[in-house]
């Protein structure tokens, strides 16, 4: 009996030294970001204040999950690349909001994020243009449709079908597309209906380079 009130004080001085740790821990966090707003006291803090440093944690914790950024980690197939072009949107809206910023702390982990997502995007965009060319063979094969990647960036894709002998499944295509093919920042779509033909319909993307 006497042993067994023995471990429960040891596991409740344990419990109780974990739980302190966690708040120092905390605490000097906070401390830390609540110095780049120059936060004070209680009655200095305001819902502006609250924005910013949520933005600003935000910022870093971005920057933190980018930092161990694979594309490998994500699923071969359309959702699996939605979500890397959604998670590299945020990071965009963020850096947007944060160079907007009148705080100097925040303004620098713009800064940092937005050199950090352009270093991965150029590296990673090539890479992800052609999973998706793959991912929409793989679908359409059985259709009878070929698709695949060109170019030493993969920015140029190019779709071959009989269907695309009617115009109207070509502008179909394009505009169910389009975004994508912006989101993934293709310069050119070929449409031919044989991999021979010399005479074919493209369209030249104005999309934005992946170093922006």
């Amino acid at each position: 009996m006497e042993k067994m009130k023995i471990i429960s004080i040891h596991i409740l001085v344990i419990i109780l030294i974990i739980s302190c740790k966690s708040r120092y821990q905390e605490t000097i966090e906070n401390t830390s970001i609540n110095k780049d707003f120059n936060i004070d006291s209680i009655a200095n803090y305001n819902k502006d204040q609250e924005q910013r440093k949520k933005l600003y944690i935000n910022l870093k914790n971005t920057e933190f999950i980018l930092e161990y950024f694979d594309i490998d980690n994500y699923q071969d197939n359309v959702n699996g690349i939605r979500s890397i072009i959604q998670l590299f949107k945020k990071c965009d809206d963020l850096v947007i909001e944060g160079s907007n910023s009148n705080i100097d702390s925040i303004k620098r982990r713009a800064e940092l994020l937005s050199k950090k997502k352009s270093d991965i995007r150029v590296v990673v965009w090539p890479k992800l243009r052609d999973k998706f060319g793959q991912v929409l063979a793989k679908e359409m094969w059985v259709y009878d449709m070929y698709i695949s990647t060109k170019g030493a960036r993969n920015t140029t894709i190019e779709f071959i079908s009989l269907d695309y002998s009617l115009n109207k499944n070509i502008k179909k295509t394009q505009d169910d597309l389009r975004s994508i093919f912006y989101d993934l920042r293709f310069k050119k779509v070929i449409y031919k209906t044989s991999k021979y033909d010399e005479e074919y319909t493209f369209y030249d993307l104005s999309s934005k380079n992946d170093s922006d």
